[in-house]
């Protein structure tokens, strides 16, 4: 299990607030990658992943956010929920072991009890670059949480262990990430490059953080120039899911950083839905129970790290055997 979001202690009868995160990938402000119900009964640990870090120059065409973290051990649930974006953390834990984990993008909530993290990274990865940064098709990632090493071999574990060597200093171990990162962007073929910018060009017209209804995805194909098919399979290669699933993904985050802010038959209508009914389904396959429920604190048990309970039968998106463990 690797922490990829605020932790905050969870109670009975809560009311949700979002923590806004950094600029997303169509330029405005999203949510952070974990969204936690609480109140002024909710307590705090020391930290979370909302120590921002700038992110450096050069990487911002492909790295939307960098934080870090050094956070206490708390038996406070963590609830991350669907987010489209993969992530490469970082961490140090009580033995002074440091793991690096790719955390692919998640189609479904999951809730775990926190660890103490003595020191931590994370670099979310833009999500139309995360194959061309990390050499694989991101549908194998989907809902997973993979070593570096497991996907890069020797050069993985080579990153890791100089990782690990540089100390609990952000900067450093930023600093050794970026030129990894720069060393492998400067060897991608520009057909690989063109095809990550068609996919960005895709997710400005779905994304709902600018407040705008999204393209439907036979308009974003045709403006595009492309097939819908074709948009799809680049979607799955460079994304992990579908058009329409990120689509979901989005509104669902949408609804996530907007449920104090009114009804929910106006909030469905805002968020893209057709209407409070198909909200509410949405919202239950995605997070495990409705939206009375999430906001009142009445969530799915939380599983120890390194486990999973599924949520329910996935509709789309169907890839082959996963590598790794859920996040």
């Amino acid at each position: 299990m690797v922490p990829v979001a605020p932790v905050i202690r969870i109670m009975p009868q809560t009311l949700p607030r979002v923590v806004p995160d950094r600029i997303g990938d169509s330029g405005t402000e999203h949510m952070t990658g974990s969204f936690v119900p609480m109140a002024d009964s909710v307590k705090h640990v020391s930290a979370t992943w909302g120590h921002e870090i700038p992110v450096p120059g050069a990487l911002r065409p492909w790295v939307s956010d960098v934080r870090g973290v050094t956070a206490d051990a708390d038996q406070g649930v963590l609830t991350h929920p669907p987010e489209a974006s993969t992530a490469l953390v970082f961490r140090v834990l009580d033995d002074r072991h440091g793991d690096l984990m790719v955390v692919g993008p998640r189609t479904r909530a999951r809730y775990h009890r926190g660890k103490h993290v003595p020191f931590g990274i994370r670099l979310r990865i833009r999500p139309s670059r995360a194959s061309l940064l990390l050499g694989v098709p991101v549908g194998e990632l989907v809902d997973q949480a993979v070593p570096l090493r497991d996907l890069w071999g020797t050069p993985g574990d080579r990153l890791t262990h100089e990782l690990a060597g540089l100390g609990p200093d952000h900067m450093s171990v930023l600093k050794r990430i970026e030129a990894e990162f720069l060393a492998r962007i400067s060897l991608a073929a520009p057909g690989d490059l063109s095809r990550s910018d068609l996919v960005q060009a895709a997710i400005a017209g779905l994304s709902t953080s600018t407040g705008a209804r999204p393209e439907p995805v036979p308009a974003i194909a045709r403006r595009l120039g492309v097939s819908e098919r074709h948009l799809r399979d680049l979607f799955n290669r460079a994304v992990g899911v579908s058009p329409k699933r990120f689509a979901r993904i989005e509104r669902l985050r949408t609804v996530l950083a907007r449920a104090r802010t009114g009804s929910w038959a106006r909030l469905a209508v805002e968020a893209g839905y057709y209407d409070q009914s198909h909200l509410t389904g949405e919202f239950r396959e995605a997070m495990g129970v409705p939206p009375g429920s999430f906001v009142t604190g009445h969530l799915p048990a939380p599983t120890p790290c390194g486990t999973s309970r599924p949520l329910g039968p996935s509709r789309g998106d169907p890839y082959g055997p996963r590598r790794g463990r859920h996040p």
